[in-house]
């Protein structure tokens, strides 16, 4: 398919309130690494919460089918899959068409080969996040049918890695990723780390019709309704039976979660004020380097020499949680587990634990951005029925935890930029175990001042006591 030359790898974003990392505090609780480097263990968290449970039979599910996907690739196939883990191959990743990924794609592999690689992700993931896995893919299967196709759009092109060996005991990574869809899972005996996570949908809403076609319906900005019926502009404003058909909204979750979020604290002029960020985002501020096409700029740090940095200190940052009245509180931890529960549930629980422990909520900060010219942002459900839709391009969420970062922003389209219509970007990182912790310092965390470093299957350095969250 014809190439397209406006594709995401233009879209960028300017964040004015990203400061630069301090903290105090140091590491504790050493444990052996798969290198036989000494390490923090994550038996526990800064407000003193536990994270260490026992969760074999899952991790060895997980084990077992990771081990399953690999003995169905070719000899070739399984060269590319499994690789070693380090820095550099965990951060080959991108939500662009086309770039490096790690691993086979999926139209390459055999049948069965197929099989085994959505099994393993349906054992890794939660319903809801294979679910949404599987809605990205489809979404990208409707945008490589339209004119302005890429050949790096497609649920054919979804890449499946394990850096290091599928063990029970020893530190090993699962990544799953292709065009708007990106899960890094790492495991280390009953430590997990699920970050980071890449979620981002073309088109935010569409049909699969009863035949297997596709439908995509929107609105012009003059008013006129049109229709693509598998890629193709009809011009008509003719209604498509869609009798038998299923309507999907890949991100509609996340969506709904934001908007929810976005509505109570714009309800409250105070917090209304105190949560609008300076500057404009015409994309996620902590997702990839677009210079390089993976994830350089990881860890978010100046001490480790990067130039975007998580926000610190307590102004430019949004509202604090603590700020907030009881229906806005609620809609915060809503928006944290729309992102959180697309994993296993006891990876899940444990990581949610630590997000939505009162300590972590009272340093949480929310804060939104804009679009240009506009007072607030809207995250509106199905944007492109809306004769407006564009004028939605730069509404922006963050959500800054101590630990837990996610962003959401709604982007001008690509595959359907020429009908100025929208699509959505987000990101979900944890900035004390991204890639669990395995090329994390404390000073890189930004959360303290503990030692320690990852690389080639070490466990690296995590403040606090350590901050894996174990399955």
């Amino acid at each position: 398919m014809m190439g397209c030359s406006g594709d995401d790898s233009s879209e960028t974003s300017t964040d004015t309130d990203a400061g630069s990392d301090a903290g105090s505090g140091s590491g504790s609780d050493a444990t052996t690494g798969a290198d036989g480097s000494t390490t923090t263990d994550g038996s526990t968290v800064s407000d003193g919460s536990t994270v260490n449970v026992d969760a074999s039979a899952a991790t060895a599910a997980v084990v077992a089918a990771a081990n399953a996907f690999l003995a169905s690739l070719t000899t070739a196939q399984q060269a590319t899959a499994q690789l070693a883990f380090t820095e550099a191959l965990a951060e080959t990743w991108t939500n662009l068409p086309g770039g490096n990924r790690n691993g086979p794609q999926f139209e390459d592999m055999s049948t069965a080969a197929q099989t085994a690689a959505l099994d393993l992700a349906q054992v890794a993931l939660s319903t809801a996040g294979y679910d949404e896995m599987q809605n990205i893919r489809r979404a990208d299967d409707v945008i490589a049918s339209t004119t302005s196709g890429s050949s790096g759009w497609g649920s054919g092109l979804t890449h499946f890695a394990i850096l290091g060996t599928p063990s029970t005991s020893t530190v090993w990574m699962l990544q799953i990723c292709q065009h708007h869809l990106v899960y890094n899972i790492v495991y280390n005996g009953n430590m997990v780390s699920a970050t980071p996570v890449f979620l981002g949908t073309e088109p935010p809403n569409f049909t699969i019709l009863a035949d297997g076609g596709t439908l995509v319906t929107g609105v012009l900005p003059a008013g006129t309704a049109v229709s693509f019926v598998n890629g193709a502009n009809t011009n008509s404003t003719a209604a498509v039976d869609t009798t038998g058909g299923t309507a999907y909204g890949a991100l509609e979750p996340q969506r709904a979660a934001v908007d929810a979020l976005a509505t109570a604290i714009l309800a409250d002029t105070t917090n209304a004020s105190a949560a609008k960020l300076s500057g404009s985002f015409s994309d996620v501020v902590y997702g990839i380097n677009t210079s390089s096409g993976s994830d350089s700029n990881f860890p978010f740090s100046s001490t480790a020499g990067n130039s975007v940095v998580y926000p610190t200190g307590t102004t430019g940052r949004g509202v604090l949680y603590s700020a907030l009245g009881t229906a806005e509180q609620a809609a915060v931890k809503a928006a944290i587990e729309a992102w959180v529960d697309t994993q296993a549930a006891d990876i899940a629980t444990t990581l949610l634990a630590a997000y939505e422990s009162d300590d972590a909520l009272a340093a949480t900060y929310i804060g939104y951005g804009v679009p240009q010219g506009a007072t607030t942002p809207s995250f509106v459900s199905n944007p492109n029925t809306q004769a407006n839709a564009l004028d939605y391009q730069g509404s922006y969420l963050r959500i800054d935890g101590p630990r837990v970062l996610i962003e959401f922003v709604v982007q001008e389209a690509v595959a359907f930029r020429d009908q100025s219509w929208v699509h959505y970007h987000s990101v979900w990182r944890d900035k004390a175990a991204d890639y669990g912790a395995e090329f994390t310092t404390a000073v890189d965390a930004g959360t303290g001042t503990g030692t320690g470093t990852g690389g080639d299957g070490g466990m690296g350095g995590m403040p606090d006591g350590g901050m894996m969250a174990p399955p």
